[in-house]
Order: C-alpha cells, then structure tokens, then sequence
C-alpha cells in the first residue's frame, strides 16, 4: 500500500488507495514523519518513506507500506517521485502568488488614485499611472530618483514623518504634491 501524505499549513491530508483523510495539526503536536505515516489504520509494515521537500519545508511524505524493503532502485524512483512532488507544489505556490501580483498591478494601474512606493534608500521605486497625471512627472523621470527630488521637500517631509511599521507595512497618507508646472 502507498499514501500520500500532504501538508499545507495546518492541515494534513492523507491519500490512501481506499481512502481519503484531512484533519487539521494543533498547535504544540509533534510533526514528525513518524506521526504523519501513523495515520493509517491497521496493522501493516513499518512504512518506508520520502520526504516530500526538506527538513526545512516539508510538504509531506510518500509511505510506502510493504513486506519487503525496497532495493536501491525502487528507492531510488520513490525519492525521485517525492521530488518531482515537492516541485510541483512549490511550482503551484508560485504560480499563485505571480497570478496575485498581476492582479494587484492591474488594480494598481488601473486606479484614479496616485500609487508609489520609497524604497529603503529614499528612492522612488513603483510609481502608477495615476501619479503621473497627478504629478505631471512621467514614470521613467520618477523612479530612481529622490522623492524629494520628484515630488518636492513637503511630500518628502510627509513620508518622513510617517511611522512605518517594523513588518514593513504601508501606511496611506495624504499630502500636497508640488508639479513641475
């Protein structure tokens, strides 16, 4: 017998070839291969396994569940299969988040409101179409450079007296913007 043994935060889902079983790890449960593969019910071998990403992101585990233990080859192929799992998990994963981050640039380009963002160094690092009209200062002449230099010493001012949170969140704030013209 094999299982599937996946994963995804705090929920575990175990595809057995008879079954299907989800349940959720509470907090402070040990969760180790060995209580993941316990999960089947019955008396059976000790399962062989492969773990299904690392011991730093682990996604899961293939058990094998036979007499027999595997010989190299066999072994070989389930580590492989684990592999190929696990990148397509993370495939999966990344997939999403470039999905979400198009949409967000779509909102964000697609908004009346003037959208931009500083980095570390006190440049500007993303500046929508809105800040353009806003500003009269077109994306290309905006990025890489100052913000007080694009936006002027008030804004500058503004953004410097805005508490940023240690995660790094955004803070919104309003300010006067001095154009070019």
């Amino acid at each position: 017998a094999v299982e599937l043994i996946v994963v995804e935060d705090e929920q575990v889902t175990v595809h057995g070839s008879r079954h299907e079983h989800t349940f959720r790890v509470i907090e402070g449960d040990p969760s180790s291969v060995d209580t993941l593969v316990s999960v089947r019910v019955g008396s059976t071998p000790t399962p062989q396994i492969a773990l299904i990403g690392d011991e730093e992101q682990m996604h899961g585990v293939i058990a094998v569940y036979r007499e027999a233990p595997l010989d190299e080859r066999d072994s070989a192929l389930l580590d492989n299969l684990a592999g190929q799992i696990a990148l397509r998990l993370r495939n999966h994963r990344l997939f999403g988040e470039t999905l979400e981050q198009a949409r967000l640039a779509q909102i964000i380009g697609h908004t009346a409101d003037g959208i931009f963002t500083i980095a570390p160094d006190g440049t500007v690092a993303s500046w929508n179409p809105a800040m353009e009209l806003i500003t009269g200062c077109h994306r290309d002449r905006a990025i890489g450079r100052l913000c007080e230099e694009v936006l002027g010493p008030r804004m500058a001012e503004t953004i410097a007296s805005l508490p940023i949170a240690p995660t790094g969140d955004a803070k919104a704030s309003d300010s006067l913007v001095e154009r070019p013209d």
